[in-house]
């Protein structure tokens, strides 16, 4: 609901959105301080080097890597530029705008959470081809 929302309060003042969501990670910050404890790890976090050292071990997940990099990088892209040429090109307002990003990012919000565990009980590999190849 943030891009709607944002696109209403930036069409007061292009500076709002900043200032409100400024406001509610400040928010969430203290949230966190007050009522989340801290965990001693289990283990340490694997780095980078880590995973391109496993990567060249296990040529298998290359796949599942590399579909993930062009996902991430896309919707990056995507979220980015696609309010830029919706304002200079087409002169949308930003209520507009963010009414059209919440078309876009939506589904993933909602798709998320029932199929983000099935990597668990399946092969991440199997699951990117499956959902694809019905897109």
């Amino acid at each position: 609901m943030g891009a709607p929302f944002g696109g209403k309060i930036g069409s007061i003042d292009p500076l709002y959105p900043l200032y409100f969501g400024s406001l509610l990670l400040l928010l969430g910050s203290l949230i966190a301080v007050l009522m989340f404890k801290e965990r001693k790890l289990d283990s340490r976090p694997t780095s980078f080097i880590d995973s391109l050292t496993l990567l060249r071990e296990e040529k298998r997940i290359f796949i599942p890597y590399a579909f993930s990099f062009v996902e991430r990088f896309t919707v990056g892209f995507f979220v980015g530029v696609f309010p830029l040429m919706l304002a200079i090109k087409y002169g949308l307002r930003p209520g507009i705008i963010g009414m059209y990003m919440a078309a876009f990012l939506i589904p993933f919000a909602l798709l998320q959470y029932p199929f983000g565990p099935e990597q668990f009980t399946n092969s991440p590999l199997q699951l990117e081809i499956y959902f694809n190849s019905i897109l």
